[in-house]
């Protein structure tokens, strides 16, 4: 029996850790954003208040794009990191289903560098898996917005 309980809560520890491990990649991946558009002149967003979308504006120019999902069974947000040129060198998707709705409970991170078709992927039980995909369509949801962008109000 002791043998037994110490199972168990062996059990219940490796999954609390695997829950706080992307947890973790979640946090640090959405510190690097809000430090990047930190020195953003303005942000101003869609007002959609169920999907908002929220463009950091800095001389002018689009300097991050943050496009926030939320369907009834969990979160999606998509985060644009953007040089001077509004080029887009990086992509951080955050997937966070916790219901069967969407095809299972799962929680992803997937940090894409466009330039290089790479996608580095982190779940709870994959650490910075990297692959290489075309990624051209991850740019369409961007260039849709970015028309959209200067007609939006502040935030």
């Amino acid at each position: 029996m002791k043998y037994t309980i110490s199972f168990k809560v062996l059990l219940f520890f490796i999954a609390l850790l695997s829950i706080f491990q992307c947890s973790y990649y979640g946090s640090k991946f959405e510190k690097e954003f809000d430090e990047f558009v930190s020195d953003s002149d303005k942000t101003v967003t869609n007002g959609d208040l169920l999907h908002p979308v929220y463009a950091y504006v800095k001389n002018g120019k689009i300097k991050g794009l943050e496009i926030n999902n939320a369907p009834e069974c969990g979160h999606y947000t998509k985060r644009y990191f953007l040089s001077e040129n509004e080029e887009i060198f990086k992509i951080i998707i955050q997937k966070d289903f916790y219901n069967e709705n969407c095809g299972g409970a799962f929680d992803s991170i997937y940090v894409i560098n466009p330039a290089r078709n790479e996608i580095v992927t982190y779940t709870k039980f994959m650490v910075g898996k990297k692959f290489t995909k075309n990624t051209s369509a991850e740019l369409k949801d961007f260039d849709s917005y970015k028309k959209e962008i200067h007609n939006w109000k502040r935030k």
